[in-house]
């Protein structure tokens, strides 16, 4: 992979809109949050100005996006499958997101000040701001023409004609414009003039500090892009984690730390005293086996929670990343992963925008029949194509009456159009942008799956958040064991090839949900019908854990839309 030219402005390589501050900013519509698509059809099928049905327009009201995280360049810089091959060891997976960074960004970036600096053209304090910008928190820096200090640079082998000394959080550090070899990097050093410790640092301990900041500047950014906290897969999944150090066969444990920790961090209290999480002294020298969940992961991450900058515990806790930020990132990764694949899938939706709208020369006892039909008591508008055998719409309906005893009987905002979808390669389609669900008349059965997808959206995207969660996982894990035992060439090729139905597709969120869903109702809810067929394959796993999570997760759902109807 190329290495990226980093530019003084870090958030010109970063870049990334700021959050909204506008009053008002984080409010929305029904409306609103269905216009996941920017994308709008340029011509109309329906010409007749005069009776557009339901081409007419809804609402003069403009559109506003949803407001949704787009992430950057910061994540594009590691590579998925190493990312997670790596997370498995702290130590591997903290070398792996500092030696990445450093590579890539800071190297490149130092170099530049290196050279530009020795050249004349930048000042030192051009290269303080700099420098602080990528690291989050306010040094001081002036070159360092110490004897004692050169000498013992020249000793490790680096060039001594541009040291810097800082000083950070009231403590002095040397920067050297290069890669130490780990046994100097953040070595201590007496000055033997005037009896000072001081510290050596590389390029390479810059990117640790670096990566820091950027996950802290990363969460803030995802944090204004949501409208709510209460499933939001990023910030439970922080917190879960978090929770599960709290935890051990059953029981909770309690923390440990020093009486002066105590009195520095009243937030961490704050945050144990909620939860009913017991604190005992920690006193120096005794013995700590009982100690289960360290305080210090809370003073890492609760700051960066509650959108603090970068502190001094940060900062002094050496050649590594904090526990805190680990857990960050991957909770971040895991929603930059799904955002890929929701942005794939929804890709692919724009290219049939023609199959949501609405036909010319529908035949007059078509039309009749889309006037007046029980789809109508669900859905706001029906289009019946005119292959469609009106008797078998008619048989179809008591169908989907029985079915509405499971499904819920309440209308929505949306419509349904069977017609064919020969050539969109599909039995089914739904467009949040539309609010549309469209069934191939060839392929009735392909109803609940698409009717899934539209719950799914209806409800705020249920897919995507903290609740569903496991559900998604144990899938994945399903047929990621399937595919290592596969032995159909043909099959195993496609999914881990780039076609449209390849595995990423069937690990889209909104996907996982409408399978694991029809599942439900099939395995669970007796439905076997012309809307729903008893599906077998791999996409459709016979897991017992798999099976009791959804169970326990869509009853309830489907379960209460059945008492409430």
């Amino acid at each position: 992979m190329a290495i990226l030219q980093l530019p003084y402005n870090l958030s010109a390589l970063f870049n990334f809109n700021e959050p909204d501050t506008n009053e008002g900013a984080m409010e929305s519509s029904d409306e609103d949050f269905f216009d996941l698509f920017d994308f709008l059809p340029e011509n109309t099928v329906t010409t007749n100005y005069l009776a557009k049905g339901e081409d007419r327009i809804q609402s003069l009201l403009r559109i506003k996006p949803r407001r949704t995280y787009s992430m950057n360049d910061f994540f594009k810089l590691f590579s998925r499958d190493q990312f997670w091959k790596k997370s498995n060891s702290r130590k591997d997976f903290t070398e792996y997101l500092i030696k990445t960074y450093w590579k890539k960004v800071i190297d490149p970036f130092v170099n530049t000040l290196y050279k530009d600096f020795l050249a004349g053209q930048i000042t030192e304090e051009e290269i303080t701001a700099r420098l602080e910008e990528i690291l989050g928190f306010t040094i001081s820096l002036s070159q360092c023409h110490d004897a004692q200090v050169k000498r013992l640079v020249a000793a490790t082998g680096m060039p001594t004609d541009c040291i810097f000394q800082i000083t950070a959080f009231e403590n002095e550090y040397f920067l050297i414009f290069g890669k130490l070899k780990a046994r100097n990097r953040n070595r201590q050093i007496w000055l033997t003039s005037d009896r000072r410790k001081c510290t050596l640092w590389d390029s390479y301990y810059l990117a640790k500090l670096a990566v820091i900041e950027r996950i802290r500047i990363e969460y803030q950014h995802y944090i204004h892009s949501i409208e709510s906290k209460d499933n939001d897969l990023v910030y439970l999944s922080i917190l879960n984690e978090i929770a599960n150090g709290f935890h051990v066969c059953g029981r909770v444990c309690p923390v440990y730390a020093y009486e002066k920790e105590q009195v520095l961090y009243p937030e961490v209290m704050k945050f144990l005293d909620k939860l009913k999480i017991p604190v005992k002294l920690r006193i120096p020298g005794q013995s700590t086996s009982g100690i289960l969940f360290r305080f210090s992961l809370l003073q890492q991450v609760l700051p960066v929670l509650k959108q603090y900058s970068i502190s001094k515990v940060d900062f002094l806790y050496y050649a590594t990343i904090p526990d805190g930020y680990l857990i960050i990132i991957k909770a971040l990764m895991e929603q930059h992963k799904m955002q890929e694949a929701d942005e794939r899938y929804h890709r692919n939706n724009t290219e049939v925008a023609n199959a949501f709208m609405t036909k010319k020369n529908i035949p007059p006892k078509h039309q009749d029949y889309m006037k007046e039909n029980s789809f109508l008591t669900v859905y706001r508008y029906i289009e019946v194509d005119e292959d469609c055998d009106l008797d078998k719409m008619q048989e179809l309906e008591k169908e989907f009456l029985a079915l509405g005893d499971i499904l819920g009987k309440h209308p929505y905002d949306a419509s349904i159009r069977f017609r064919k979808l020969g050539r969109h390669h599909a039995s089914g389609l739904y467009s949040p942008a539309y609010q549309c669900v469209c069934i191939d008349v060839r392929s009735p059965s392909s109803y609940v799956h698409e009717f899934l997808h539209m719950y799914d959206h209806f409800h705020g995207m249920l897919s995507e958040g903290y609740d569903f969660k496991e559900i998604r996982l144990q899938y994945e894990a399903c047929l990621q064991e399937y595919l290592s035992d596969c032995e159909d060439p043909d099959l195993k090729a496609r999914l881990n090839g780039n076609s449209k139905y390849n595995l990423d597709y069937y690990f889209v969120p909104t996907e996982v949900f409408a399978r694991c869903g029809e599942l439900y109702f099939t395995r669970f809810r007796g439905v076997d019908n012309s809307l729903l067929r008893f599906e077998r394959g791999f996409d459709y796993p016979e897991n017992e854990k798999l099976l009791e999570l959804i169970k326990k997760y869509y009853d309830q759902h489907f379960l209460t839309e059945e008492i409430s109807s």
